[in-house]
């Protein structure tokens, strides 16, 4: 409800006279007045204020209310209880307005005799009626304007929540381009505050390059159709981006402007680049590729074939391959059936990998190998569509190479027998004159005596240190030779057993410094000939007292690594053997595991063979071997057996 009141006084109003209405005239205009029409005393002699002196017909249709029941009521209990203070408060208000209009407005609600509230807007006015001080007041129903501001408040602020919450950048500009409105996710694209952003015109978010851009908006807003386009823009640091916009006719208080939807694109034009070189890429190869290429529809047919395959079945191009019976391509004993199988497997996405015969069209087969896989090809009419790419090897070659490779592996295996067998035999003819020559040289010592000068002493011993030298390398290669010859079948063996003969046998070479093995506890019993095992530790050992580090006590530690890995053969374990020696250079990690190789700045002399048996012993158990050293620090043998489950 509006509620207004005089603002001009008249003359004999200051002087405490309101114009006097209570003629017949002014009960009959009162009466007839489409407008409901009260007056209301402003003083009784019952001291009852603001009571209803006089309501006109239209105010007794609109309320519901007789003249009579009117009369017992006052100008306050038309309205709702939450307001009658506030009215009270506008009531006094007017009392002191003895004339005239005061614009200043008051809501108001009234409520009808049945319930139901309206909204008013009343106009009061001083008057003398029955020659007592009242008000003229006159109502008008504002409900129906009340509700469409009320629901053009509503959609305002839903507009705005919406505005507020889109995802994408939304601003609007006037016709001028100058930016009046912009929302959080568009200060947040571009950098800007809002204050900053309000200062802005769209050719300040626009790169130059694409201002030609703003005539086509302007016409096709001026159409009343949206544009549709792509800018580059800029942000506040400077900064470029790809940027996708609709651009909307709207009209904003009562002006019309542009709405503009802007989403940043960067990430996708980066993506539609690579997937755009990706697939230049995938033509290139399927195009340059060594293989043969098939791509076969949900159907089985064949879409597309490259240039190899032309070539390698004798086909002119590709429409009169596409018209070939497929069962014709297939060489004696690979039925149709069985392709069409590994498609449907293909298609419902298990890869597949086999070989076959294939069948040229001039009726020569020829084997091949083929890998099936389910893929997305992009279709013509957006999307993806799922075929299989057949990628088909000729392997006529790779057969060949495969006979020709067992061929000559059967014949190494041949020599290396022969060649273990000459090393055992050899080994055992030399040492016989071996041991004859070490006797009759200490036999002669002995009898020459004293009568030897110290020179031919000292070539007697150097003679003596050179057959010591070549035992060793006879007895390192008899132990070569038996890695490959083995009697007996492999056996549970525990660690610590092979370590205390090791031990035992090597007392004559542990004089230097005393050496001590530590051996983890819950270590697992390995499986394998005891031969190799006896091979492997004593080896290992032999190396750790050669090349341990002077005036430090040697120390050895084996254990069983928790590596877990799958290129750890199935029923192996890691073990780990470590000492604290000289260490081996890093230069030097894959060679000591070749024959006769020493790193050069080696202090001792030895055989170079026996990191090659620790090898090699490994390797015939199928095995892995590695090292970790470096100088002065140690070093760490791992390496991979069989052990014992159960």
């Amino acid at each position: 409800m509006m509620f207004s009141m005089g603002s001009k006084a008249s003359a004999d109003d200051q002087g405490g006279k309101a114009p006097l209405l209570d003629g017949d005239s002014f009960r009959a205009f009162m009466e007839n007045s489409p407008l409901p029409v009260f007056i209301i005393g402003v003083e009784d002699p019952d001291h009852r204020r603001h009571r209803f002196l006089a309501a006109n017909a239209a105010a007794r249709k609109m309320y519901g209310y007789s003249e009579e029941e009117f009369r017992s009521l006052t100008a306050v209990d038309l309205h709702p209880a939450e307001e009658k203070e506030r009215v009270v408060k506008a009531v006094k208000k007017v009392d002191r307005v003895m004339s005239g209009q005061i614009q200043d407005p008051f809501p108001f609600r009234h409520i009808l005799k049945d319930g139901t509230t309206v909204y008013v807007q009343v106009n009061a006015h001083p008057i003398r009626y029955l020659n007592r001080r009242a008000r003229l007041v006159i109502v008008h129903d504002v409900t129906k304007r009340h509700e469409a501001e009320r629901i053009v408040s509503e959609r305002e602020a839903q507009y705005r929540l919406m505005f507020e919450a889109q995802a994408d950048a939304v601003m609007i500009f006037n016709r001028d381009g100058r930016l009046v409105d912009a929302n959080p996710a568009a200060r947040r694209m571009y950098g800007y505050r809002k204050d900053e952003m309000l200062s802005l015109c769209m050719k300040d978010l626009v790169q130059p390059d694409y201002h030609h851009m703003f005539e086509k908006i302007r016409s096709t807003l001026q159409g009343g159709k949206t544009f549709r386009g792509q800018s580059l823009d800029y942000r506040k640091d400077g900064t470029s981006m790809d940027v996708e916009i609709r651009v909307s006719p709207i009209t904003y208080y009562g002006e019309p402007h542009a709405l503009v939807v802007a989403r940043d694109i960067t990430s996708t034009k980066a993506t539609e680049r690579q997937v755009r070189e990706s697939r230049d890429h995938l033509r290139a190869l399927y195009r340059a590729s060594p293989d043969m290429i098939f791509l076969h529809g949900e159907d089985g047919r064949v879409i597309d074939v490259n240039k190899n395959v032309l070539k390698e079945y004798g086909a002119k191009s590709v429409k009169e391959f596409k018209q070939l019976d497929p069962g014709g391509l297939m060489g004696e004993g690979c039925p149709p059936e069985m392709a069409f199988g590994r498609l449907t497997k293909a298609f419902q996405g298990e890869p597949q990998r086999f070989s076959w015969n294939a069948r040229r069209l001039d009726g020569s087969e020829f084997p091949v190998e083929v890998r099936l896989r389910r893929v997305k090809l992009p279709a013509k009419g957006g999307g993806a569509s799922p075929c299989v790419i057949a990628v088909v090897r000729n392997i006529s070659d790779l057969q060949e190479a495969e006979r020709s490779l067992n061929e000559a592996y059967e014949k190494l295996e041949m020599k290396n027998v022969d060649m273990e067998s000459f090393l055992y035999s050899a080994g055992h003819d030399l040492r016989t004159p071996l041991v004859s020559i070490k006797g009759y040289l200490e036999l002669l010592v002995r009898s020459a005596g004293v009568k030897l000068s110290d020179d031919e002493k000292q070539m007697c011993a150097r003679i003596n240190g050179n057959i010591d030298r070549l035992d060793e390398l006879l007895k390192d290669l008899l132990q070569l030779s038996h890695i490959g010859v083995l009697d007996g079948k492999p056996q549970r063996l525990r660690i610590s057993s092979i370590v205390e003969r090791v031990l035992e046998s090597e007392k004559k070479s542990a004089w230097l410094l005393p050496a001590k093995v530590d051996i983890q506890k819950d270590i697992p019993d390995i499986f394998l000939h005891e031969i190799r095992a006896y091979q492997l530790f004593r080896n290992l050992i032999s190396n750790s007292l050669k090349f341990q580090k002077e005036k430090r006590p040697l120390r050895i530690s084996i254990g069983c690594s928790p590596e877990t890995d799958s290129m750890i053969p199935k029923g192996h374990s890691v073990f780990y053997f470590q000492d604290n020696g000289i260490g081996i250079a890093q230069e030097y990690h894959e060679m000591i595991f070749d024959l006769f190789t020493r790193p050069k700045e080696s202090p001792v002399k030895g055989t170079g063979v026996g990191l090659a048996i620790v090898k090699r012993v490994v390797e015939a158990e199928g095995g892995n071997l590695r090292i970790e050293s470096k100088p002065g620090k140690g070093t760490v043998f791992y390496f991979s057996l069989p052990v014992v489950t159960d």
